[in-house]
């Protein structure tokens, strides 16, 4: 069963709220309103295992055109995040966790004058507002105690995407427990395996160069080259290895 809810927003509060669209996909209502009862009764924080039986009643959630208050600091009122888009679901739970997750979200977020480092240059460029997109997925196979993230994407401005690979052999769901002696031991035994790294310009190194360009006064093309410079030189500091 799939509940689906549109156009919603707040009344009663101060600063605008609202929801645009959402999805509750396989729900089974009964089972949750069951789960939901049950932990209302008792009265401590949910278990992880109550907890996995919760979502046990639901396979994803999506959201769409969410706005809500902006309140980082330095912020003006009035400004607002915007989730365009959100995506959560995952498979079956093989104990507490899922066979495969995915995570998925893209929001706006005004950049304001006190926003330091590149947000500051993004701003001075005409650039008023950050869209940052995330893309996780996840795969847990029980059997071999194994946890892949793949793909995991960060896409910035639509100026630079960046994605990654990551498997951890040996995890154990104690990792995600509250009890520290247990999530302290099973940290401890973890297998980080090779990470894949991938970076893909979508329009950066441009952006950088009209910024060397704007700030010392030189052409777009003698911007490029002094960064490729700069970039041989602080190469040629690094300490070079000696292979044995």
């Amino acid at each position: 069963k799939e509940l689906t809810v549109r156009g919603v927003s707040s009344i009663a509060l101060p600063e605008k709220v609202s929801l645009g669209r959402l999805v509750l996909r396989k729900l089974d209502l009964a089972g949750m309103l069951r789960g939901v009862a049950q932990l209302s009764a008792v009265n401590r924080p949910p278990t992880p295992d109550e907890i996995a039986a919760l979502l046990d009643a639901l396979e994803g959630v999506e959201m769409d055109d969410v706005v809500v208050p902006d309140q980082r600091p330095g912020h003006a009122g009035g400004d607002v995040i915007r989730i365009l888009s959100l995506q959560v679901s995952w498979g079956q739970l093989a104990g507490t966790l899922p066979t495969s997750a995915r995570y998925a979200v893209k929001a706006e977020m005004p950049i304001a004058d006190q926003d330091g480092g590149p947000f500051k240059a993004l701003r001075d460029s005409g650039i008023d507002t950050l869209t940052v997109a995330f893309d996780i997925g996840s795969a847990w196979n029980e059997q071999t105690r194994t946890l892949v993230l793949s793909p995991a994407t960060v896409e910035l401005n639509n100026l630079l995407s960046v994605s990654l690979k990551l498997s951890i052999g040996d995890f154990s769901p104690h990792v995600l427990v509250a009890d520290p002696v247990k999530k302290g031991l099973a940290a401890r035994v973890l297998e980080v395996g090779p990470i894949e790294v991938s970076v893909h310009d979508n329009g950066a190194v441009d952006f950088a160069a009209s910024q060397v360009a704007r700030n010392q006064a030189i052409s777009a093309g003698d911007a490029r080259a002094k960064m490729i410079e700069d970039m041989k030189r602080a190469a040629r500091r690094q300490p070079r290895q000696n292979v044995e």
